[in-house]
């Protein structure tokens, strides 16, 4: 990191390089800091706006038709809080004369040089209206016409407005970036030099802008400990001053520019293309967002974002003043939309299938970051149910973060500390060829800390956690595993009401004493004893065509409590046990458009060896819809295979998770994750190993890399783009885990390096993940196979470990040919009854992926 504080021989005269000193202050720079500042004699303003810009943004003005009482109606709807200056600036921006720039700076000169007799009352909110003012106008082109007297002697007023602000900045650690942010905008536009020093390499103990930035944005982008306002409130000021200090000196920008860039994409990542914020995070207010998003897609063409704002414009007008920042954003961030991202630093998965029947979008949040108001443990929130923006369910309680909840003892908010121990994690995740996404998330708790727990309680009444989601639309694939304590609420809130309700002995149900408030007080609770297969159809939300039923494979049964709040309803799936048995909650969301929705029918299959009642050890069972079956296993222990039959056919699994797709009796499709085998009559796949284990070799922060050393290598290229790698630290931590995301792997003589999607090592975790990655950590991959029929006889293999394929057809290993490969040779297998069984390793695969011909 850049610094002022080498040793300088000889000595040098110090001047004032841009006409202002220490002003109020006191303060005087070094030599150093002379030299190191000496490009700002060319810093003058406009920095963060654009004449030319000014100029398009009147060109399109006259096209569309725009006037004065445009901007006034603009200004009063948004209620901004610079008021008729900052009105007034736009005018003389967007209309041109310097008649209306006359006013404007006329305006701008009483406000910055009104003394203020309670200098308390100097906030950055207070300054800050005069500097964008003052910036914005030094862009309009009759800005040259003014006198330069005058000009000098508003930056003047500016400086000195700086100066008595700056002395009295906050300084905590909440409020690091906001105003180390401000503070260097305002000093570069104002020409406080001095102040501009401070803020770029700090000053005797307070750290230096880079710093602060590196601490206060994590790995994924994510500003400070609050919820997605403060995170955009931030941002926006930072994207500022990057955008100022650009234009002054673009080498001391580059590297703040990665973490703006990272906080736009957070955002970006964190929102469904149709535009709506998971509701897990509080939406923010439009006026935050849009300018946040307008600026941002100006300085960086990031991909995604150009969706989201022609979403918001198509309700909401586009503002005056994003005509100043950008003219034409789409074009600029054109691209395809945010996809499926893992952000284990936040503690989430955000999982999107925008391809397929009906786009979907869901967010997984493990509870360890302690953002919002309820961080339940493994928590679920539909992101496509909410209307664009609209505002998150509001109620005490965590009945609307979809968890499970044990012996009725709600979740309190978790602390947020840097060293405290978290203990939910992101086990795995991985996006398959056509969109489908799988994610595992386990917890060794229900709460995040230890002191959540009643004084006197012998230990945590949870023993394990663990939350599986598949994602293929339309359909949500969520199996919950529960262990511990004697009650099991399986929770689930809808913002609609409840439309049709399975058939059974309904009855009121009578909250007693020691229910959850939001239940007792629910406008009308009703409940029945159900077992078996059942569903429940949900209201479509108003102005949606989208509808929704939620099946549950229960084979042991539950009490099933339906509750009506206001516009919404909420459920719960009740059990009760004498012993520890363990649970599993089997769920399926269905989405769907029709009036009368295709048939559905759930099957429930036979394992042998048995499980519990429950299916807690493992579970499988038939989803049939069209001519379409789907097969699904689940299993706890990967080391037990699980037989069973379906309509003839011999179903062998061992492993994680396993879908097998059936068109018209066919199998079309084989996926296994985290497995040693899978087998459909004459179909199969079989890998080494469900986990492959590997060391850290190097790593290199600051460019995202980390050197690996597999025991098989992982495919290169970006096959496995989005995919988690765990680590475990050598070191002593309060937990020795890390998911890292990948971005691609490339390969070499040498050890596979990794360049990661977030940063491998963090200045500051939020929340506390771990040891920093070191060398010599030790790591492992789930693996995964897919096999595909792509056409009649042409099949596609993406593998991750040595694996053995059976195909039915073929009645001679050579009848099999390879058409993406890196080796021709026979095949190294057998062949029975119609079938022929062979052996691929990664590497005779291209980026893990291999498709061969199978001729009869």
């Amino acid at each position: 990191m850049k610094s002022i504080k080498n040793l300088w021989s000889g000595i040098v005269l110090l001047a004032v390089i841009l006409g202002f000193s220490g002003g109020a202050s006191g303060q005087n720079l070094s030599e150093e800091s002379a030299l190191e500042l000496s490009w700002m004699k060319d810093c003058l303003p406009p920095l963060t706006y654009d004449k030319e810009q000014v100029r398009q943004a009147r060109d399109q003005v006259k096209r569309v038709g725009w006037s004065e009482a445009t901007i006034d109606a603009q200004m009063s709807a948004s209620n901004q809080s610079e008021g008729e200056l900052w009105a007034l600036c736009l005018k003389a921006a967007l209309f041109g004369e310097k008649a209306r720039l006359e006013r404007a700076v006329a305006a701008l000169e009483n406000s910055v040089g009104a003394s203020d007799s309670n200098l308390d009352a100097e906030t950055w909110m207070t300054v800050y209206p005069g500097l964008k003012a003052y910036d914005c106008l030094a862009a309009c082109p009759e800005w040259d016409e003014l006198d330069s007297p005058r000009k000098d002697g508003l930056r003047e007023q500016l400086h000195a407005r700086v100066l008595r602000f700056w002395d009295r900045r906050k300084t905590s650690e909440q409020n690091a970036l906001y105003f180390s942010s401000f503070c260097l905008y305002a000093g570069l536009l104002a020409g406080a030099t001095e102040y501009v020093g401070e803020a770029l390499y700090g000053d005797h103990d307070e750290p230096g802008f880079e710093e602060i930035v590196a601490r206060s944005v994590s790995p994924e982008g994510l500003i400070g400990e609050g919820d997605m306002r403060e995170h955009l409130e931030a941002g926006r000021i930072l994207l500022v001053a990057c955008a100022a200090l650009k234009s002054c000196s673009p080498d001391l920008a580059s590297p703040i520019e990665p973490y703006a860039q990272k906080s736009l994409e957070l955002v970006r990542d964190l929102t469904h293309p149709d535009g709506n914020f998971p509701s897990a995070i509080e939406p923010p207010p439009l006026n935050i967002l849009v300018p946040f998003l307008e600026r941002g897609g100006e300085m960086y063409a990031i991909a995604g974002l150009s969706e989201i704002l022609s979403r918001i414009y198509k309700e909401r007008p586009r503002s005056a003043e994003s005509l100043l920042i950008g003219g034409s954003i789409e074009a600029k961030t054109a691209g395809e939309v945010s996809a499926t991202t893992a952000l284990p630093q936040t503690g989430a998965v955000v999982m999107h299938q925008s391809p397929g029947e009906i786009p979907l979008a869901v967010y997984m949040d493990t509870g360890l970051s302690g953002r919002g108001q309820s961080p339940a443990m493994l928590s679920l929130e539909w992101k496509d149910e909410f209307s664009p923006f609209a505002d998150r369910f509001d109620s005490k309680g965590d009945h609307a973060s979809n968890t499970v909840v044990v012996d009725r003892t709600l979740q309190p908010s978790a602390p947020t500390g840097k060293e405290e121990a978290q203990n939910g994690y992101i086990y795995s995740c991985k996006v398959f060829d056509d969109g489908a996404v799988y994610a595992r998330a386990a917890a060794a708790g229900q709460y995040t800390e230890r002191s959540a727990y009643p004084t006197g309680a012998a230990s945590t009444p949870v023993l394990s956690y663990e939350r599986i989601l598949f994602l293929s639309s339309p359909f949500l694939i969520d199996l919950f595993r529960v262990r511990g304590g004697r009650v099991h609420d399986w929770m689930y809130h809808s913002p609609a009401g409840i439309e049709s309700l399975i058939h059974g002995e309904w009855a009121p149900f009578n909250a007693p004493s020691g229910e959850y408030p939001w239940l007792i007080d629910s406008e009308e609770i009703v409940s029945a004893e159900m077992k078996g297969i059942y569903g429940v159809a949900f209201n479509p939300l108003p102005g949606s065509d989208i509808r929704r039923r939620l099946w549950m494979i229960d084979p042991a049964g539950s009490q099933l409590i339906a509750a009506k709040h206001g516009a919404g309803a909420s459920l719960i799936s009740r059990r009760t046990s004498a012993g520890d048995e363990g649970d599993l909650y089997v769920m399926i969301h269905e989405r769907f458009k029709e009036k009368q929705p295709s048939n559905i029918q759930f099957e429930q299959l036979p394992l042998d060896p048995g499980v519990n009642r429950r299916g807690f050890q493992a579970f499988a069972f038939a989803l049939i819809r069209g001519g379409e079956e789907h097969l699904y296993l689940f299993s706890l222990n990967p080391d037990v295979e699980f037989s069973s039959r379906y309509k003839g056919g011999k179903i062998v699994f061992q492993g994680n998770f396993a879908h097998v797709l059936l068109k018209e009796g066919k199998v079309q499709r084989m996926r296994l994750a985290g497995g040693g085998s899978l087998r459909y009559d004459a179909y199969g796949l079989q890998m080494d190993a469900a986990l492959n284990f590997g060391v850290v070799r190097g790593v290199d922060s600051t460019d995202s890399i980390v050197d690996v050393d597999f025991t098989h290598p992982l495919p290169t290229g970006a096959t496995l783009r989005s995919d988690l790698i765990q680590v475990l630290s050598t070191r002593s931590a309060p937990v020795m885990y890390r998911p890292l995301v990948i971005e691609n792997i490339n390969s070499s003589e040498g050890f596979q390096t990794v360049h990661l999607r977030h940063r491998p090592n963090s200045m500051s975790p939020q929340p506390g993940l771990g040891a920093e990655i070191e060398v010599g950590d030790q790591l492992f991959y789930e693996n995964t196979a897919e096999l595909t029929q792509t056409k009649d006889n042409l099949y596609t293999l993406k593998y991750t470990a040595p694996a053995d394929v059976m195909i039915q057809g073929a009645t001679d290993r050579n009848r099999v040919f390879f058409m993406k490969s890196n080796l021709l040779r026979k095949i190294r297998g057998e062949s029975t009854a119609g079938a022929v069984q062979f052996h691929v390793e990664p590497k005779e695969g291209i980026d893990g992926r291999v498709e061969f011909y199978c001729i009869p």
